[in-house]
């Protein structure tokens, strides 16, 4: 009887060794991972020399780990243990805090924290690199001001700045709020009109409403519109638009880091559906664009409206929050996130999507954790087109 019982247990054992291998050979192969939202391997080609063999025994690899059995499954489990027991995800770049508040805590695995330490002061930039952003930004909008181009530039403060005490406790004691950061003083110091940077603002609406969502890191609903509101008033346009609103459902940024789990905060949303207004949101919006910047997404927002304002935004990833809120006050609005934007494509772009887009109004988003590279990349590029 206890043969019969071990040779029970071994061929149970074999069977669920054997369940992916199954689980696969039942499938029809995928090409992309909805959980990962990302290509998968393809099956390689068998190697026909001694020298194909190496490559061909690592693509081999790659294409068995992408298409094991269950690892979809595997994937979603393994990151809700993650989440919802330890309060973890497997990226490096965000950081999960009190009563689940999400941060962005830096653009790269390999540099963990370091968009906090740059926000809330504990590593700052030399006086070289000091001197270079304020040549940046100053030229930036110089540079289309004497074009005869409105232009401003708006610093958002990101989420630690607002909402530090839902910091981890490490972070949080990082971003103490009783002195000013070095990113405030750099501002100040640079004592430019037509530079905005909402902080104060943004801490007075922490008392009325969520200026950034629990489960978001990126901006969305009444901060975005009042924004909006903020930077009609500082170039004097009156806003033409008062669209209706609705509270509504949002993916949280959380989703893009735990893989196979969904997660909602509650917005609100602005809807221009009753207006007459064309709306496009790819390459081929503005003809010859792709050939220019290849890697771009540009977004285009046109209306019926007294005034033939036009407004131009270069962005980073904050651009598309603010984007769909301020047709309230131009006939166009063009938007186009830099992100992508390669060295060896900068000097010969935004000689073009100015002269393309021929704008009244001109306007650079960023927020504080990217103010040392954005500025850079500016005085960079302008120093090519001046």
């Amino acid at each position: 009887m206890k043969t019969i019982y071990q040779m029970m247990s071994l061929l149970f054992f074999m069977l669920v060794l054997s369940l992916p291998a199954l689980k696969y050979l039942t499938e029809e192969p995928k090409s992309h991972s909805t959980i990962e939202n990302r290509a998968l391997a393809s099956l390689p080609d068998l190697p026909l020399n001694f020298d194909q063999l190496t490559s061909a025994r690592n693509d081999f690899e790659a294409y068995l780990k992408d298409h094991f059995g269950f690892k979809d499954s595997i994937i979603k489990r393994i990151n809700g243990i993650n989440y919802f027991l330890y309060k973890e995800t497997t990226s490096k770049r965000v950081s999960i805090g009190k009563n689940g508040y999400l941060y962005l805590n830096s653009h790269g695995n390999d540099n963990k924290n370091a968009i906090l330490k740059s926000v809330c002061n504990v590593t700052t930039p030399t006086e070289a690199t000091l001197k270079k952003m304020k040549s940046g930004l100053n030229r930036f909008i110089d540079h289309h001001q004497t074009k005869g181009i409105e232009t401003a530039i708006t610093i958002i403060p990101t989420k630690s700045k607002i909402y530090p005490e839902f910091l981890p406790n490490m972070e949080g004691h990082w971003c103490d709020n009783t002195h000013p950061t070095w990113i405030d003083e750099f501002i100040s110091d640079l004592n430019n009109s037509q530079l905005i940077y909402p902080l104060a603002l943004f801490k007075a609406w922490k008392t009325e409403f969520d200026v950034f969502l629990p489960k978001r890191f990126h901006w969305n609903g009444k901060t975005p519109y009042k924004m909006a509101q903020k930077i009609l008033k500082h170039w004097n346009i009156e806003q033409t638009l008062f669209p209706s609103s609705s509270i509504e459902p949002i993916k949280s940024d959380l989703n893009n880091h735990l893989a196979g789990l969904a997660f909602f905060d509650t917005t609100t949303k602005y809807s221009y559906l009753d207006e007459k207004m064309t709306r496009c949101r790819n390459a081929d919006c503005i003809t010859g664009f792709k050939s220019h910047y290849e890697r771009g997404v540009v977004q285009q927002y046109k209306r019926n409206t007294d005034n033939s304002l036009t407004l131009l935004i270069l962005s980073d990833s904050f651009g598309p929050g603010i984007t769909r809120q301020l047709p309230i006050g131009f006939s166009e609005v063009v938007s186009v996130d830099l992100n992508h934007l390669q060295k060896n494509e900068e000097k010969a772009f935004i000689k073009w999507i100015v002269k393309k887009v021929k704008p009244s109004h001109m306007l650079y988003v960023m927020h504080d954790g990217g103010i040392i590279w954005q500025s850079l990349r500016l005085n960079r590029m302008l120093s090519k087109v001046e």
